[in-house]
């Protein structure tokens, strides 16, 4: 789908927290699963298609340009009237590079620690980047499931190219993940035709449809405490502990969730703590009840240690 009307474009200027590394957090998106959607340019801009008020648009940051500042751009087609596009941006940016996390109390709490405190050292500033809904994010993390890094990424962009919504960008077209909408009218066949396993179809329907009944609105989860909201997750064909976990951290943005079921977690927490083999799922949960109430970026930063070049 392409919007069509009056072409918008939108320019807003975001303030850093003093906390915060554009440069680090770039870093992680090029290397990471939630950056499958990001285009890299020069000097610093990267940008993304992304829904604000249902219109797929292209949104573009530039880190380079003002120290301390993201200028933000949005382009797009056919946004309703009366809509304050400025705070809708502002509000998915600062989500999406997690700028209102409690960073500070996160380094302060945990620099002594004697796994994390190195890696809080060495990443500091870097804040922990999200899915633009929770939608998008179990998308994300569906693919992901029980195949190599670099063929879920893969598969990931070939659904982007094959269904996703596009913003005509200068004469350009530009993709992002598809609507709920997009999804379950790309059918099996469309889905397949992109790499995506027969069950794994079945997966991603099931998300659009329950997306599109509002069953993963932001406001059904806001009452729910983690375990709670970890339950309901797990409800949606798919969606096991692990994947309700990350859902959790990168799509509704909790900080205190630890998904120690992931191998590479697991990988990074034998390599930091120097212990001579890798620890079972339970005895990684117990050790990281001592980073509360910041496992979210524990395991984030622990994350990053494996990534190329990071360390």
């Amino acid at each position: 789908m392409t919007t069509r009307g009056p072409r918008v474009t939108h320019e807003i200027v975001i303030d850093l927290p003093e906390q915060c590394d554009a440069g680090w957090i770039t870093f992680h998106l090029q290397n990471s699963s939630f950056g499958a959607v990001y285009s890299f340019e020069a000097a610093g801009q990267l940008s993304r298609v992304v829904p604000l008020s249902g219109i797929p648009c292209l949104v573009t940051i530039d880190t380079a340009q003002s120290p301390g500042r993201l200028l933000v751009r949005a382009t797009g087609t056919g946004f309703p009237p009366g809509i304050d596009l400025a705070a809708e941006l502002a509000r998915l940016v600062r989500f999406l590079w997690g700028l209102d996390d409690d960073l500070e109390g996160f380094s302060a709490a945990l620099k002594g620690d004697e796994v994390l405190g190195p890696l809080i050292s060495r990443f500091g500033g870097l804040r922990l980047p999200r899915a633009a809904s929770l939608y998008e994010c179990l998308l994300v993390a569906v693919l992901g499931q029980q195949v190599s890094v670099s063929a879920a990424q893969a598969i990931r962009r070939r659904m982007i190219e094959c269904s996703g919504a596009s913003v005509d960008a200068g004469g350009v077209l530009r993709r992002g993940y598809p609507s709920p909408d997009q999804l379950l009218g790309a059918g099996e066949d469309g889905l397949r035709q992109a790499g995506v396993s027969r069950p794994k179809c079945r997966y991603l329907r099931e998300i659009a449809a329950r997306a599109l009944q509002g069953d993963l609105d932001d406001a059904r989860f806001e009452s729910l405490d983690d375990e709670q909201a970890k339950s309901l997750l797990m409800e949606i064909p798919g969606v096991g502990r692990w994947t309700a976990e990350i859902a959790l951290m990168r799509g509704l943005g909790r900080m205190d969730v630890f998904p120690a079921g992931d191998l590479g977690l697991a990988r990074a927490v034998r390599e930091r703590a120097s212990l001579a083999t890798t620890p079972d799922e339970a005895a990684i949960r117990a050790l990281a009840e001592r980073w509360r109430p910041y496992r979210s970026y524990a395991a984030f930063y622990l994350w990053m240690s494996l990534a190329k070049g990071a360390l």
